[in-house]
């Protein structure tokens, strides 16, 4: 997810913010990310449901939140997120924002595609959605 005003993706500023005070963490996001585009496909040992209809978290991170828009079993859409400090990322302003955002997304998605959206289309298209902050 790359906003109009920034130079970098959420995910890119989740990794640089965290990589000093995570960087064992973040090298095995960033492995396991790659495994799964490159060999295993989206596996469900890998990501945690989180809320309706496809919002997962990456598991297995520490108190390194990723959170994640999955269509299809075969789409991964990278958010944004953080540490986890609370019983519920609703209680801490870091990660309930970049959760909030990524709900605003899928929804936004959805009334864009009727269905789900295909690999095939979104390789098509550099998407631009309005989501209001």
């Amino acid at each position: 997810i790359l906003y109009d005003d920034t130079e970098k993706n959420e995910f890119e500023n989740l990794i640089e913010f965290n990589l000093k005070d995570y960087g064992i963490v973040v090298s095995e996001i960033v492995r396991r990310l790659d495994r799964v585009g490159n060999t295993t496909g989206i596996q469900s040992s890998f990501f945690e449901y989180k809320a309706a209809p496809d919002i997962y978290v990456l598991k297995d991170t520490d108190n390194l939140r990723v959170f994640c828009i999955i269509k299809q079993n075969r789409i991964i859409i990278l958010g944004g997120g953080g540490s986890k400090f609370t019983s519920a990322y609703q209680d801490d302003p870091n990660l309930n924002e970049p959760f909030v955002e990524i709900q605003k997304i899928s929804s936004k998605l959805d009334t864009i595609f009727t269905g789900s959206p295909t690999v095939e289309t979104l390789e098509m298209f550099k998407l631009y959605i309005e989501v209001d902050k």
